[in-house]
């Protein structure tokens, strides 16, 4: 007996738990792509997997929806894949463990869950869930498995690697799509349709070093238990970012005492907040004591600024010794620290008229290597210009220290269509089954949404989906009964749209 076996809707839970088995990280999708293309097969329904894994499933229409338009159900199969520290599994092999919690035992941490009933919700043990984007592939999957639903000619589409770039959206080959409604499940605040989304790039830059054998005072510290949460939708809580907090730690020390950097390192995704970073510095013994009460002083300064956004922070402080290493060079220091403290992060503009964000950026990983030391930054505007602007920011700082940045995976806004059909009708069914005016509005958040607007002339598109809270994070949670709420939505739309 699973887990989920018993909460409605049934066959939705079934699918999730069922792909919950199956580890499908960004960019370890293959499996699950596999599964999805057996799935179609095992059924008899056409479909086509491309050569990234991508996979399209078709459906007929079901008796009285033959002359029907065909509808586009769209959702990601990659998900962000993050675990706690003290959780011993590796995600690239190993799956998740779902656990079900009460709701008074979870708070509304960004106050988005709005009017409505929630009572108990899926999460993982010490992991992201994939909720983003696993509701709405089980959603899909139940749709196409069931002969009961009633629906038009259905062109179901699973793409991969989302989270890193929109990969799969951007490499998918739409031409046999003749779908001009595309209904995207991949939005996690119940109450709200998106019907347009910022512009994004992601820009790596890499930093050259050079490293020379030494052997003083090693000291290692780490910052953890950080907050974090979606690069985008979280960008406006200001929250903590575990690199940001490290860089200046790491400039007040070099600014006092004689220290080098050996690595510094920390985040998991561009479009996720860093929760996490981890240095280890090499100082003259007699510096020792310095170097520790400046790296605890610094972190309690910034732990008190962000004492509501981020209560848990904690620093953990190694001190290894003397030992013999290879550090980075006083030039290469200084460039590292310079560029950790001083690259723009957050948000960097608001528009308002409408009193929301236009422009912002994540810096969320950093990783010391050999010969460089590299930051990947996710650049979101709504304003194809300020996007660029930013991204030429970047390189000019990365270029004073002789370095060179790359730019990947960027696409570009989603901007609102006049008199919508889609919007409409779901808007109205939205009042008719509970009772709610819907809003509907933008996101400061990347959508695939965008990308098949530009593939699909005249596409009507929407974003929607169930609770799920603190995406991209270990704290990831979906509401059951807003799962429920959300799937005689869909089904109801798809009656409608005959």
């Amino acid at each position: 007996m699973g887990l989920l076996e018993g909460y409605e809707p049934k066959e939705v839970w079934s699918f999730f738990e069922e792909f919950s088995q199956i580890p499908h990280g960004s960019g370890n999708t293959k499996e699950i792509s596999d599964y999805v293309a057996k799935f179609a097969k095992d059924r008899g329904l056409k479909y086509r997997q491309d050569e990234v894994g991508n996979v399209v499933i078709f459906k007929d229409a079901t008796d009285g929806y033959e002359n029907s338009e065909p509808v586009i159900l769209q959702g990601h199969i990659d998900m962000v894949a993050v675990k706690d520290d003290d959780v011993d599994k590796d995600l690239e092999k190993d799956h998740i463990d779902l656990e079900i919690v009460h709701a008074d035992d979870t708070s509304d941490s960004e106050g988005l869950r709005g009017e409505f009933e929630h009572d108990e919700w899926v999460t993982a043990k010490g992991t992201t869930l994939g909720g983003d984007d696993g509701m709405a592939v089980a959603y899909m999957l139940a749709i196409l498995d069931s002969d009961e639903i009633k629906h038009p000619p259905l062109e179901c589409v699973f793409t991969i690697d989302e989270e890193v770039g929109m990969i799969g959206a951007t490499k998918l080959d739409a031409s046999d799509l003749k779908g001009k409604i595309l209904l995207n499940a991949d939005s996690q605040h119940e109450g709200k349709f998106v019907v347009g989304c910022a512009g994004g790039v992601i820009v790596e830059c890499n930093l050259p070093i050079n490293k020379e054998p030494i052997t003083p005072y090693v000291i290692e510290f780490r910052i953890e238990g950080l907050t974090g949460g979606h690069s985008g939708t979280a960008i406006d809580q200001y929250r903590m970012n575990g690199l940001v907090a490290m860089g200046r730690i790491l400039l007040k020390c070099f600014q006092n005492v004689g220290m080098r950097i050996i690595t510094v390192d920390g985040g998991v995704a561009d479009n996720a907040i860093p929760t996490e970073a981890e240095a280890a510095v090499v100082v003259l013994e007699e510096n020792r004591e310095e170097t520790v009460k400046i790296i605890k002083e610094t972190f309690e300064e910034i732990k008190a600024e962000y004492k509501n956004t981020d209560p848990d922070a904690n620093l953990v402080i190694n001190e290894v010794g003397e030992q013999d290493v290879r550090a980075l060079g006083d030039g290469s220091t200084l460039a590292t620290i310079i560029a950790l403290s001083n690259m723009p992060n957050g948000i960097q503009r608001v528009d308002s008229k409408i009193n929301s964000v236009e422009t912002s950026l994540n810096l969320g990983v950093v990783r010391t290597e050999d010969d460089r030391v590299t930051f990947k930054f996710l650049v979101r505007s709504t304003k194809e210009t300020a996007k660029w602007n930013v991204v030429e920011q970047i390189r000019a700082l990365t270029e004073i220290f002789g370095g060179e940045i790359q730019t990947y995976g960027g696409y570009k806004s989603w901007e609102p269509i006049e008199n919508s059909k889609i919007t409409k009708v779901m808007s109205d069914n939205f009042k008719e089954l509970f009772g709610k005016e819907v809003k509907v509005g933008t996101v400061h958040a990347g959508l695939e949404c965008g990308i098949f607007c530009d593939k699909i002339e005249g596409l009507d598109a929407i974003s929607f989906g169930p609770q799920v809270d603190d995406i991209h994070t270990t704290e990831e949670k979906a509401s059951i009964l807003s799962a429920k709420r959300c799937w005689d939505l869909i089904l109801k739309t798809l009656e409608d749209l005959k």
